[in-house]
Parts: C-alpha cells; sequence; structure tokens
C-alpha cells in the first residue's frame, strides 16, 4: 500500500509527482480551485486483506507546508482492509499535529483528522480526502494499493 500526501496551493511551482498519480492529478485540477501540487510525504505500508495496520512517527520537511511554524511534525496512520463485494473496503484514519504560528508568534500545535471508508482496488489510486490547512494549501490523501516487489 502507498499512502501520498500530496499539497495542493494556489501559488509555487509545480513538482513532479509519481506517475502513478496521474489519473488523480487530472480529478484534482478538473474539482479543486488550485494551480500546484507537489509530493508531501510518501509512506509504503503492508497490508493484507482482514488485518490492521498503523503507520506513525515525526516528520522533519522544512517544504511540506508554507505556514509551518517548525519543520517538524508528527503522524498517525491507521486502518484495516475488510473482503466484501463488489471490492475490498478500506477503512482508514489521518491524525497529525501541525505547529503553526499564531498571531501572537507563540507556536500552537493544531491537531487535523481525516477518516473515510471506500471500495479499492488494485493499481486504481483514491483521494481519500482533503483538508483546508493554511492561506491557500490543502492537504490532499492519497491511498494507491498494489503490490510491491520484494
Amino acid at each position: 500500500m502507498e499512502i501520498y500526501l500530496i499539497i495542493g496551493s494556489k501559488t509555487g511551482g509545480e513538482m513532479r509527482l509519481p506517475s502513478e498519480l496521474n489519473p488523480v492529478l487530472r480529478r484534482l485540477r478538473a474539482a479543486l480551485p488550485l494551480s500546484n501540487y507537489r509530493l508531501g510525504m510518501k509512506l509504503l505500508g503492508k497490508i493484507t486483506s482482514g488485518s490492521n495496520f498503523q503507520l506513525s512517527g515525526v516528520r522533519y520537511s522544512a517544504d511540506f507546508l508554507q505556514g509551518l511554524a517548525e519543520d517538524k511534525f508528527s503522524y498517525l496512520i491507521r486502518g484495516s482492509l475488510k473482503d466484501a463485494a463488489p471490492a475490498p473496503i478500506l477503512t482508514t484514519e489521518l491524525a497529525m499535529r501541525l505547529p503553526f504560528r499564531a498571531p501572537n508568534m507563540n507556536v500552537v500545535s493544531e491537531s487535523v483528522s481525516m477518516s473515510s471508508s471506500f471500495f479499492v482496488r488494485e493499481g486504481e489510486p483514491i483521494i481519500a480526502g482533503s483538508l483546508d490547512l493554511t492561506a491557500g494549501e490543502s492537504l490532499i490523501w492519497v491511498i494507491n494499493l498494489r503490490r510491491v516487489a520484494p
């Protein structure tokens, strides 16, 4: 399983996204009033039908979001994959603590989260959700189930 956190913005330079996200990028351009997209983070996880998964950590990234007060943030992604008809159902939750600078210049950690359940097919990326985070920037969560060679 591949999990992509894409940053969409109204300004800034376009960065090349992985080719497997081309169908998603076309849908994003048609649906959202954002002109640029860049890869914020890519995570790989192993999941089998009937199992649960959890990925967590602290990420250091100066270019993840422009409005962050610090270059580090924490994330937790968890979910499950269950057999169903017409396709397996993936239930996921993404939670992040992002440091923003308040008007009084203090750093405030904001918790953001999104969760969803949807039918998945191998090799067909799905837009799992999006959040407006800072002025002109959105976080878009994309999941792609595909077999990864050992």
